[in-house]
Parts: structure tokens; sequence; C-alpha cells
């Protein structure tokens, strides 16, 4: 095989020869066609120049085609004319490595060398040597790429099946509680129409009780207790009388007042059982502290006082105590006016907001808005509280909230089957249980994915791989990242400590078609691109490589009918998959190629590396080389393949 690689490149440098002297007669056409278009500017017009240039270089391109059809085999050098064994691989280009791929798997030096390896003594690299010092950074990177890929993958193949599993998610229920404000009113009417007449009191609503004999008098509304003599002595002695009178409703009491009070010595008036007045000579107050004599020398008088706001329903109480030293007494007057109270006549009435009543719900407050004396018709009446404001608290209604679980189990397909309530609330369902089932797919079988190849117990697998979809997708994402790996522990450049770092190259292409060095294909095997640059024919097998990334043209010829060649700049890589990797992680970083003029091509230190998120790099256009290589048949002994990247991986560690 290693002949017939050496007899095809003896045949291609002898083929060049036959380019240089193309290339001599281009470059002299050119130069006739610039002094042409130079001394003929002022005998013709652009366009006569133009055509008159064509039909000379079409000339010259006959002749030139016809020498090459013909060459002069005599002169070239080991010309073993055109029937050849390399002749098959004619215009192959890049797809030589392919085809040398599969040769070497029935090449007898081929599987010497597979064997050897595998043969090889085992051996360990010191993991202190400078040279391996950042080796344990590149594999974290290789296994962070790898999607922490251990050596074997498991892929699904054969028909799908479908299968159901049970998914629950839960609606949770809450009732809390609703106030609201009612207000009332109190309405009153008089069923008597006598109400507000005068009802005047007589003595006889009085009863008189004690041990004081003082006269007691009636002139219409008031009414005299006492008397202004001496009728009482004795030693520091204290004389009393209680008087009560029936008040059927204090409200009807128009006047409850004291008057022209007189007394000697001591002088004490209770209410109600509440002193409201107390008179010892000149001292008068209702407490009056210290010591004092009982005799205070004269008769005193003092100012009148209301009492009505001591008085309520029912019977009350009025007491009179006179103490006096020698000869003593007191007179007062009580002015006491009523007249007919209103036979009350109630009605309430509520208002609530709509679709809310005062009959229902728990009153959990109530504020008097309202109160004191109002007139019904011609007669006072007086209320604590006419109009209230009260709040009242019931149950709102039932809050439920479903777990956002639910959303995402039937946005994933699934089909709810049942409910149940699993807690009860006050009438309704404090926690309701759903139950879904959800379809998921499963593959007949699986096959195991080791390195790049596609292994299964039996030896052949292939065919049964390719016809699940799922399993193909999984095989590639593997394959590449995998690939990854290799590509970053083989790239890796020890002394910048950078990797996947690209180089620069152009290639020109002129106006008048004479040369044309950037061609999409032909490298190698195209007399036309012979003339070419050794820049020029390496950037060209790259791009048939896919290793080249384009990034701009610019004119690098000029003359005086403006731009006649113009060139094409590229950033050129190791391999296709590298090329990949430093556009998805430039576009991650932000990061571009320069100018076409002044372009730049880095790859990555380490530190940028472990920034990039491999994750997000899509490296589907990598996808079809994985599947050309598991389509050529390309399956190796799992067993053995298992051994070389377990191999591999422990010499890459020093372990």
């Amino acid at each position: 095989m290693m002949t017939n690689f050496r007899k095809i490149k003896s045949n291609i440098n002898s083929i060049f020869y036959i380019p240089l002297l193309f290339k001599l007669i281009s470059l002299l056409v050119f130069l006739v066609m610039l002094i042409f278009s130079v001394n003929t500017t002022w005998a013709l017009t652009a366009e006569e120049a133009n055509q008159a240039g064509k039909s000379f270089a079409d000339g010259l391109n006959e002749t030139i085609s016809n020498s090459a059809k013909n060459p002069d085999t005599a002169n070239i050098p080991q010309y073993q004319g055109q029937d050849v064994p390399a002749t098959e691989y004619y215009k192959s280009g890049a797809s030589i490595k392919d085809e040398a791929l599969l040769n070497s798997l029935t090449d007898p030096n081929a599987q010497f060398i597979t064997g050897s390896r595998n043969n090889r003594p085992k051996f360990n690299i010191d993991k202190n040597d400078p040279l391996f010092q950042r080796e344990d950074e590149i594999i974290d990177l290789s296994n962070s790429l790898a999607n922490t890929y251990s050596g074997c993958v498991t892929l699904p193949v054969g028909a799908d099946v479908t299968k159901y599993d049970k998914e629950q998610c839960y609606i949770q229920g809450a009732r809390g509680t609703e106030e609201y404000i009612c207000n009332t009113n109190l309405d009153v009417t008089c069923s008597n129409s006598d109400a507000g007449q005068p009802f005047p009191y007589s003595m006889d609503d009085f009863v008189i009780d004690g041990d004081d004999d003082s006269p007691y008098s009636q002139l219409g509304d008031k009414f005299t207790f006492g008397s202004y003599s001496n009728n009482h002595t004795g030693n520091c002695k204290r004389y009393s009388r209680t008087i009560y009178f029936y008040v059927p409703n204090k409200y009807a009491i128009e006047q409850f007042h004291f008057s022209d009070i007189r007394y000697d010595d001591w002088l004490d008036i209770w209410v109600n059982f509440h002193l409201i007045f107390r008179g010892i000579g000149p001292l008068q107050g209702r407490h009056l502290f210290g010591t004092y004599n009982c005799e205070q020398g004269k008769i005193w008088t003092a100012e009148s006082f209301d009492a009505k706001f001591m008085l309520h329903h029912g019977w009350n109480r009025i007491e009179v105590s006179n103490l006096v030293h020698g000869g003593g007494n007191y007179q007062f007057t009580i002015y006491l006016r009523r007249h007919i109270a209103c036979d009350e006549q109630r009605t309430v009435t509520t208002e609530c907001p709509e679709g809310r009543s005062h009959l229902v719900g728990d009153r959990i407050s109530s504020k008097c808005t309202s109160f004191g004396w109002r007139h019904i018709g011609n007669v006072p009446v007086y209320k604590n509280c006419w109009s209230w404001e009260r709040t009242y608290s019931i149950p709102s209604d039932p809050i439920f909230t479903r777990d956002e679980e639910c959303d995402a189990i039937e946005a994933a397909g699934c089909g709810q089957v049942s409910t149940s309530c699993v807690v009860n609330g006050d009438g309704f369902c404090a926690s309701e249980r759903l139950t879904y089932e959800c379809p998921r797919i499963e593959p007949a079988g699986n096959v195991d994915l080791c390195g790049d190849v596609l292994s299964c117990q039996n030896g052949d697998c292939a065919a049964e791989y390719q016809t699940s979809k799922d399993a193909t997708e999984d095989f590639q994402q593997a394959a590449s990242s995998l690939a990854v790996a290799d590509e970053l522990a083989k790239e890796f450049d020890h002394d910048t400590l950078t990797v996947f770092t690209g180089a620069a190259k152009e290639c020109a292409k002129t106006k008048f078609g004479f040369s044309n060095c950037c061609s999409d294909s032909g490298w190698g095997v195209d007399l036309s691109l012979a003339s070419c640059s050794q820049e020029e024919k390496e950037l060209g097998v790259k791009r048939e490589q896919d290793a080249s990334h384009y990034v701009g043209s610019y004119c690098s010829g000029k003359n005086i009918f403006g731009c006649y060649e113009t060139s094409y700049t590229y950033c050129t890589y190791a391999s296709k998959l590298a090329r990949i990797i430093v556009e998805q992680g430039n576009v991650l970083m932000s990061r571009n190629y320069g100018s076409p003029k002044n372009p730049d091509c880095p790859g990555f230190t380490v530190d940028e590396l472990n920034t990039l998120d491999f994750n997000a790099m899509d490296l589907s256009e990598y996808y079809s080389d994985v599947m050309d290589i598991a389509n050529s048949g390309n399956i190796g002994d799992p067993n053995q393949l298992l051994q070389d990247i377990g191999d591999k991986l422990q010499q890459l560690g020093g372990q």
C-alpha cells in the first residue's frame, strides 16, 4: 500500500512540470495586456481593449489546453503512463484519508501495526515530569466536554415501545374570612297623645323616713325641707332624714335642682348614695379634709346646684344629715319638674352591602355613631345611641391553588385519569389529588457506544442501530463529545498553554480570470491550480476539509482600470472539529477574527476554556462525520475498545 502512495506522489510531481509553462505564459499574457492597455489608451476604447485582450487570451488557452492533454511524456522523469493503480484516487482530494482508513481494516501492514499497539508493553508516565504539569487541567476539560463520559455509553435501538407512568399533583383549597359593615338605625315614635304634657310631683309622691322631724312643704314644683329656727339641739348631735321618690323614666325629669340652702352647724346631702354637698360652717364642698369643731357659730348659706345627672330610673334616694352643737337647723328647696314620658314605639333598620346581611355571620364589633337628645314631636327623648356601625365576619368563598407541577405534567403530554379529595374542609375539599398517566417511549433494545465506534455482543448491530432516530442522536452527541475531548488533548500546546490556535492564510483571484487560487475543490489534482502559492494550496486543502473560517476579502492589486486582484482571508485549523469549536467559542466570548488585512486567529487559553459552556455549543455540523464512520462498518471488538480507551486515559493522566 505504501508503494502505491509513493507512485502517486511521483506521478503528481511529474505532472506539475507542465503547469510551470502555463504559469510563465500567464505572466507573459498579463504583461502584454498591461502594456497593451497603457499604449492603446488613446487609440482604442476600454471595451475594444478588453475584447482584444480576451481574444488573445482565448488563443493562448487553447494552445495550453492541448499541451496539457497531450504532454511530452518522454521528457517527464519516471513517467509510468496514465493506467497506474493510483488513478482511482484522481480528484478525490481530502477524501483519500477516508479511503486509507477503510483499506487499513484489511491491509496486513495496518493490521500488524494495530496488533503491535494492542500487545505492546504497558508503561507509566511520571506525573511530576514538567512536560505533564498541565495535563490535569486538560483531562478535567476533556471530561467536561465528554459529559462525564466513562468509556462506553448505552444507546437504544429497535422499535419504540410506549409505557405509562403515574404522576400526581394537588389542588389546595383554603377558606378565609370576609368582613363587612352594616349601619343600624333606631327610629322612635310616641304612641300616647299626651306625651310631653306636664306631670307634676306632689308630696304624696315622697316617702320620708328618719329621726328628723323638721317640717316640709310644697309650692308647685318647689319642695322645701327643714326650718329656719333652731329646732335641733344637742352636744355634737346628728339628725338624719331620708326622702324617697319614684322616677319611671329619668329622661322625663326636666328639672332636679337644690336651692335656698341654709344650715347651722353642719349639713351633708347624698343623692343615691353619692355625697353631692357638704357644709362645715363656711367650708363647703363634697369632700373636706381635716378636723373641725361641731360648733360653727351661726347660720350659713350655700350656692344652689343641679343634681339631675344623679337620677336613675326607679326609686331615687335623698339623704340629709345635720350635725349641731347647742342649737342648730337646716333648710333647702328642691325644684322637681317632669312631663309625661313618651310611650315609645321603636323601629330598628339595618343596611348592609349588597349580597350581605346582618342576620348571618358573626358580629365582631359595634360602634355608636349617634347619641343624645332628640325631639320626638315636642317631646325630648334621650338615647345612649341612636345609630350603630357594626362589623360582621363570614367565611369567604374557598380559594383553590393548583400546584405548578400540574402544569409541567400536562405540558409533558400526560392525561388526567382520576381526581380524589384527600382532605375535607368545611363544605369544600381542602386538598384534591389529580392523577395522570404519562406516556414513556422505550426502545426494544440497547447497544453500547465505546469510543467512536458502535459495538454489541453479536458484533453486527450497525443496521439495527440506524433504525432508531433517538439512538442516532445520542450516538452523535456522545461520539462528538468524545472527539472534542480527544481533539483537546491532541491540540494542546505545552509551550503557549493554548489549544486550537489557527493560522491566517490568503488566496487570490484575478479579475481577468488568468488565476483563481480560491477554488473550492480540485486541489492537488487540477493542473490549473498548480501556479498557486504553497500557502494558497494549503488553504485549498483546508477548505476542502472544512477546516477554515472565512474572514473577508480586500483588493490586493490595482491598475488604471481599478482592482484587478482580490485576496480572500481565512483562519485555518488542524481539523474541521477544531474549526467548529473555535467558531462556537468565539460566539460565546463575543470575539471576532480581526479584519481581512489583519486577521486574528487565536486559540483558547486554559482560563478561557474554563469559561466556555460546551453544553451551549452546537456540534451538529460534525454529526455527519460521526455517522459516516458508523456507516462504514468500522465495528471493533467491544472488550478491546474498552481497553484502548482505558489505556489512553491512563497515559494522558500519567497514572
